[in-house]
């Protein structure tokens, strides 16, 4: 379950660099903290949960009005 979450981010982080006309680099968004992502792209449009099999696998999910995903665990994406 956890693997199609982390392809389906990968997924709309692709979109979202082409429409932004920018290469994002998933290492520079792996590990991003909260702050950092405010300050690199605002806040979100909507928060959300997606609930896992398990409740170690919940994670808080920032929708963007461009249709990019930013999925948080342990205060990090």
């Amino acid at each position: 379950m956890r693997s199609r979450f982390f392809f389906l981010f990968n997924v709309l982080l692709f979109c979202f660099a082409l429409q932004a006309g920018q290469a994002l680099e998933l290492a520079e968004i792996v590990g991003m903290e909260l702050e950092k992502a405010y300050k690199d792209f605002g806040g979100p449009a909507e928060v959300f949960t997606v609930r896992g099999e398990e409740e170690w696998q919940d994670d808080v999910v920032f929708y963007y009005d461009s249709h990019f995903y930013l999925f948080w665990f342990e205060n990090r994406v």
